[in-house]
């Protein structure tokens, strides 16, 4: 199954989507603006991006278990933030660097 999405915003944004799960894909994202150009090369943990022509890396933290699939360790370090989060009743969590960066 495959698709292309195209997404239509305000002030004449366009956003396109693409996906498939037949034909194996690339997992990147890049956002196009006025004022320059965001890529992020794997969408599922990412590590590092680029604003214009600045690199940014913020590694994932260290772990002791071994994991079979790229990013594996960000979602491990993401999902127990999420359970210490619901253990303490909390039902907001701390944004990640990456994403304050932007």
């Amino acid at each position: 199954m495959s698709a292309g999405i195209i997404l239509l915003y305000s002030n004449n944004r366009i956003a396109h989507l693409y996906y498939s799960t037949v034909v194996p894909m690339k997992s990147h994202g890049i956002v196009y603006g006025k004022e320059g150009t965001i890529k992020v090369e794997c969408l599922q943990c990412p590590t590092d991006m680029w604003i214009g022509e600045k690199h940014i890396e913020i590694p994932n933290p260290p772990s002791a278990e071994s994991f079979n699939f790229c990013g594996s360790a960000g979602l491990a370090y993401e999902a127990e933030h999420v359970r210490q989060c619901l253990t303490q009743g909390k039902n907001n969590y701390i944004i990640p660097t990456m994403y304050r960066c932007l």
